[in-house]
């Protein structure tokens, strides 16, 4: 593990066991399929059924959708070349273990790269080229909601 990482993930591990109700708010995110997806998706439907620019927005929009699925082969075959423990399964590191958080189900997934950050990223793309307000709140939505949970 190189410094970068493990200065975020130090970090990030000084907050776990402090608070259970942060500990299960983030798991819930995590976990929360429906939340992560629906906003992103209500975004997508918000501006395909938008009276302006109909054909470019939805050209856009269709394109981060295609865009999508080499985004996600390309991040299978990168995490089986370059398999890296999570943080949570490495003895090195220490961690602490959230409150709601089984990390055994997590033992044979590499933690890089992440398929959930390649699909909402890609499709943030798509929306932003659709709109530039709606795609900068689904970038910023992505990083918070559904990239910092998995990371924490």
């Amino acid at each position: 593990m190189n410094a970068f990482d493990l200065s975020i993930l130090s970090f990030l591990n000084r907050f776990a066991h402090r608070s259970l109700s942060f500990d299960q708010a983030v798991v819930f995110l995590s976990d929360a399929n429906l939340l992560k997806g629906g906003v992103i998706l209500g975004m997508i439907w918000w501006i395909w059924f938008d009276r302006e620019n109909v054909q470019r927005k939805r050209e856009a929009l269709l394109a981060g959708l295609m865009a999508c699925v080499p985004a996600l082969i390309v991040v299978k075959i990168l995490a089986k070349l370059m398999f890296r423990v999570r943080p949570l399964n490495d003895p090195r590191l220490l961690s602490i273990v959230h409150y709601g958080m089984d990390n055994s189900n997590w033992k044979q997934l590499s933690s890089f790269p992440s398929d959930h950050a390649a699909l909402f990223f890609t499709l943030a793309l798509g929306i932003y080229f659709a709109s530039r307000r709606a795609g900068w709140f689904c970038f910023i939505y992505s990083s918070l909601f559904i990239c910092l949970p998995r990371v924490y």
